[in-house]
């Protein structure tokens, strides 16, 4: 490798690794944004009330992994900060109770550490594979540039660290089928490495079942030698038992999880439960599109190498096997996905087996791979762009804490990933069911005081509205009839008629619309009642 390469290759690192902490800070104070954070945050915050580790039954549905890392680095967070609250732990609670985006940023940030380690881990591979600098530097950004590994590694859910433990196991997997065509005994280490690492991907997200496949492949690579069948047994206990042994933790909870995947999302009994299910050709066929449709830049690559030698045959099958492992188990068993923008998350992982595809060819690199370069950065760019500016939720909010902050005012909020801040008055009027801990502690210590409206959301118990005679605000996504009896007074929209978001109408290659788009989030009306 040239000095001149090198350079190049640690400038677009920098570039990548400084990518991730961009914009992990997106949408917040808005906790709804992406859903399943909140596991990952009310989960170890009430474990630690309770002084355990262990999470109370349904508080952590999947993810059991990352929310041990999560409680790890809360808990560093929590000591750190407490001398600035003079150790006083009542005070901590209160403050991190007003402002709960602050733990949102640690596990965002956990998800940052691991893209880290995720470039690391795809360049080691692509090392091994890809000689040429020039072709390796190519690969690493087109793959870590692609808007739905970006948008998907900017979240605090359990994909990140679930597709990094299938990816670490497929290294390691890599690496024995590497030592077999060269006739040589794969390490144990390998051998241990490669089928703990998928049982750990399995345990944190049973969704990831496909990680599996490494299992059969290793036994039929060495079905004639009985000396390594044997560590392979035995490797696979030892795996088992731990797998056993980490789901012991969370184990209620992931049966839940199962019985729901395959009963309500996904009836395998009785049909009539769901009635807008996907069959499984039409569910095959949707994530076809999908994926020519979220990641056409890989794809064109792999098509155009894909008349090059095929050098490491053992790697392309591997991810062929991985990559249709997997398609098929999203295409089977997720019939719920049911349109292009619906659970966009689940083709995360077959990105990285695409990228191993392509690097099992003999890569020459071409001149459109600039323009290839070059498109990729296009559509990265304001993505990143996106995620570190404010949202329409973040401006209405603003506007509406900054304009209509009078204890004379009732606001109707009619969009769920609105969060305002509601203050003792507001939380009082709290259905039941809905008042946890943050509502019971926002009443007790009349928490947000500074906010005078009474806001009405759907959590607010019917009927309890409080005085008629107070000026009444409607917050709502869609424009109202031009003969309503609502004044527009503030609107915060984008060009498009459609919203953009991280977890939902997002990463499609063909949507030219995405230029055109000021703000992630919905088109937001705020009226005021005559």
């Amino acid at each position: 490798m040239s000095i001149k390469n090198i350079n190049i290759q640690k400038i677009i690192f920098l570039f990548i690794i400084i990518s991730f902490f961009v914009g992990i800070w997106h949408a917040l104070p808005m906790l709804k944004v992406v859903g399943d954070e909140m596991y990952f945050v009310g989960g170890v915050l009430r474990a630690m009330e309770n002084y355990t580790i262990i999470p109370a039954v349904n508080d952590v549905p999947y993810g059991i992994l990352t929310y041990f890392l999560n409680y790890i680095l809360i808990a560093i967070f929590l000591l750190s900060s407490s001398p600035w609250f003079n150790f006083n732990i009542l005070n901590l609670k209160l403050y991190l109770i007003a402002n709960p985006e602050i733990i949102y940023l640690i596990i965002r940030f956990l998800s940052a550490l691991i893209s880290v380690a995720f470039l690391f881990l795809i360049n080691k591979l692509l090392k091994k594979e890809v000689k040429l600098a020039k072709n390796r530097i190519f690969l690493v950004l087109i793959l870590f540039t692609n808007m739905l590994v970006s948008l998907v590694l900017h979240t605090g859910k359990m994909w990140v660290l679930s597709t990094f433990l299938v990816m670490a196991s497929f290294y390691f997997l890599y690496l024995i089928l590497n030592k077999k065509s060269q006739s040589i005994p794969p390490k144990n280490s390998h051998i241990f490495l490669t089928l703990l690492l998928g049982f750990l991907a399995v345990a944190n997200c049973p969704f990831y079942a496909f990680a599996f496949i490494n299992i059969p492949i290793v036994f039929i690579y060495f079905w004639q030698n009985k000396k390594i069948l044997l560590k392979i047994t035995k490797y696979l206990l030892i795996s088992i038992v731990i797998f056993i042994v980490i789901l012991a933790f969370n184990f209620n909870t992931t049966k839940n999880l199962l019985i729901i995947q395959f009963t309500y999302y996904n009836p395998i009994l009785d049909h009539t439960v769901v009635n807008n299910n996907l069959n499984i050709l039409s569910s095959i066929w949707l994530n076809f599109k999908k994926i020519i449709l979220f990641f056409p830049l890989l794809l064109v690559v792999l098509i155009s190498v894909i008349n090059r030698k095929l050098k490491n045959k053992e790697l392309f099958n591997a991810s062929a096997i991985y990559f249709l492992a997997y398609f098929l188990s999203i295409s089977l068993v997720a019939t719920w996905s049911t349109g292009i923008y619906t659970y966009i998350r689940y083709l995360f992982p077959l990105a990285f087996f695409i990228i191993t595809m392509i690097a099992s060819f003999d890569i020459q690199f071409k001149k459109y791979f600039y323009i290839i370069a070059i498109i990729s950065l296009i559509y990265f760019i304001p993505t990143i762009y996106f995620l570190s500016a404010s949202t329409t939720l973040n401006q209405a909010r603003n506007w509406i804490v900054e304009n209509i902050n009078n204890e004379n005012n009732i606001i109707e909020n009619q969009i769920r990933s609105l969060d305002l801040p509601k203050n003792k008055k507001s939380y009082l009027l709290t259905a039941d069911n809905y008042c946890a801990s943050q509502c019971e502690n926002i009443i007790k210590y009349d928490l947000n005081n500074y906010f005078k409206p009474l806001i009405i959301d759907k959590y607010t118990q019917v009927g309890e509205t409080g005085n008629n005679d107070l000026n009444h605000y409607l917050i709502v996504e869609k424009p109202a009839p031009e003969n309503s009896d609502l004044i527009l007074i503030k609107s915060f929209t984008n060009p498009p008629q459609a919203s953009y978001n991280l977890d939902g109408h997002m990463a499609n290659y063909f949507d030219l619309n995405f230029f055109r788009i000021k703000n992630f989030g919905p088109d937001i009306y705020i009226y005021q009642q005559e």
